[in-house]
């Protein structure tokens, strides 16, 4: 940049193009206080990503958007840029119903969050823009440099969050296997 401006002749310096991009990872809390990367650091702006999230409880009707800014594996060691809450999500079994959010940072660096419940097409979204919420550069360089502080302790919370995810997971769906066996076994003997 300071090649150009000064107006250096070399033909490499002349061919280079900045971009802005995004100074820490976007995304969203999910069960566990899990920080899940939607927008990973340093992607060129503008730019847009989508995820699909499943329903964590058995007839849940709404769902909670925590959108989160950082490094960090714990959703809430990371700044939060602001939350809202989708409704109208069909009751079901947990993991059936599922709920899109999609992340989107324009030329000018404002973020635009659209959850959309994906049977029904109904979205809520949230407009986050530069002045509003936005950490100072040197909030972000210290968040940079947290990340490999607290590194292990962000590996050994992540495993256990993991963990204990698929261990209720896995009451959750043996819990469904002992009711289906008790009502086929109490069918056959009302047929006897």
């Amino acid at each position: 940049m300071a090649a150009k401006v000064s107006g250096a002749s070399d033909k490499s310096v002349q061919d280079v193009l900045l971009h802005d991009v995004t100074p820490l990872s976007l995304g969203v809390a999910t069960k566990g206080c899990i920080f899940d990367v939607v927008i990973p650091r340093n992607t060129p702006i503008p730019t847009s990503n989508a995820k699909t999230y499943v329903t964590v409880y058995d007839n849940q009707l709404s769902a909670t958007i925590n959108v989160y800014q950082g490094e960090r594996s714990k959703s809430t060691d990371n700044h939060l840029l602001g939350k809202f809450e989708i409704f109208g999500i069909p009751p079901a079994s947990k993991g059936v119903s599922h709920v899109m959010n999609c992340f989107e940072i324009d030329a000018n660096g404002i973020l635009t969050v659209t959850a959309s419940i994906t049977s029904t097409g109904k979205m809520k979204k949230l407009v986050i823009s530069n002045e509003n919420g936005r950490l100072s550069k040197e909030e972000i360089e210290n968040m940079v440099n947290d990340v490999e502080k607290y590194k292990h302790e962000d590996q050994e919370f992540k495993k256990k969050e993991k963990a204990l995810n698929a261990l209720e997971d896995c009451i959750y769906n043996m819990k469904n296997k002992i009711e289906e066996h008790s009502v086929k076994k109490s069918v056959h003997h009302e047929i006897l």
